[in-house]
């Protein structure tokens, strides 16, 4: 088998597994899982499938190693039953480079754990090399991937106090998007979703939220852009008016792309953001070698020193 990106069908898998199961005797060639990142799918016409999930491996193996067998699973088992229903996907890679990308339906990794729930649940990657009784495990936490990236946050370093989340999309989905003209075009387009964290409790942030006191989250579509590059597009949405009491309040900003397909309107939404208010991200930012001592005192002394006088005592 070469080392590029497939798909393995569940009809092939048997041989493998066994494969996988039957021990070899040899402790001193061990590979080492180095990394395990998700990326989004296109197909070979373009379009984005928001079915299938490009999964991107990194691992070190020892030189002369002839394979290398791996199989992702829903539950970290050995037992012949188990591992059967609980594999997400299973190949071996002969002539092992180091890196190597396969494909995988979200409706397999839906059917590995028994749930269709599958956000941040924890999967796991198995790796053993050839003339080795032993095998690399690596716990992977699951999101699904999105072309939307929370790039960060600002603050303001003078005048009134803000917060501005800054997002990207690439420029090739920019270009196939409605790009909005007025705040008030929040159907079509793209944008971002805001709401102070105790308003939403354990609930994901979408356009329309709202809470049973009727308290609604803030759609806000990109009208103006932070900057374009030639492979992506970015855009802010800011909270302004902070008050010193509310520093330590958490905001949470979430971006959305949406557009039609097929006769049928589609959004989709980035990861929510975490743990963001003035004072983390002036903590943040105070730690930054590259932030000038002018703009550190200015943190220190109206931000840290206000909320945590503990950590941060007045001189």
């Amino acid at each position: 088998m070469k080392n590029f990106c497939r798909y393995t069908s569940l009809a092939i898998t048997s041989a493998l597994i066994l494969l996988m199961m039957i021990p070899c005797f040899a402790a001193d060639s061990l590979v080492t899982i180095d990394s395990v990142e998700f990326e989004e799918y296109s197909d070979i016409y373009g379009e984005r499938d928001a079915h299938t999930v490009r999964t991107k491996l990194k691992y070190t193996v020892p030189e002369g190693t002839e394979s290398v067998t791996l199989s992702f699973l829903g539950k970290d088992t050995s037992v012949p039953t188990e591992f059967v229903q609980s594999t997400i996907y299973i190949d071996q890679i002969d002539e092992p480079t180091g890196e190597f990308e396969f494909l995988i339906e979200r409706s397999r990794i839906a059917q590995a754990l028994g749930t269709s729930d599958i956000e941040g649940k924890t999967l796991y990657l198995k790796m053993g090399a050839s003339g080795s009784d032993a095998a690399d495990v690596m716990e992977v936490t699951y999101n699904t991937p999105t072309c939307m990236t929370f790039e960060g946050t600002q603050i303001r370093t003078e005048g009134v106090q803000g917060l501005r989340f800054i997002f990207s999309i690439p420029k090739s989905v920019y270009d196939t998007l409605q790009h909005p003209a007025s705040q008030n075009d929040t159907d079509l387009g793209f944008g971002s979703v805001v709401l102070p964290r105790r308003y939403l409790g354990n609930e994901k942030l979408v356009k329309g939220f709202e809470t049973a006191e009727g308290k609604k989250a803030k759609t806000i579509p990109a009208v103006k852009l932070f900057k374009i590059t030639d492979d992506r597009v970015y855009y802010t949405v800011c909270i302004v008016d902070i008050k010193e009491a509310g520093y330590n309040e958490e905001y949470v900003a979430v971006p959305y792309i949406t557009y039609e397909k097929d006769g049928e309107t589609v959004t989709e939404y980035g990861m929510q953001t975490e743990n963001v208010n003035v004072f983390s991200v002036a903590e943040l930012y105070y730690n930054d070698a590259k932030t000038t001592e002018d703009e550190k005192t200015y943190l220190y002394e109206n931000i840290l020193s206000l909320v945590d006088p503990e950590n941060y005592p007045k001189a």
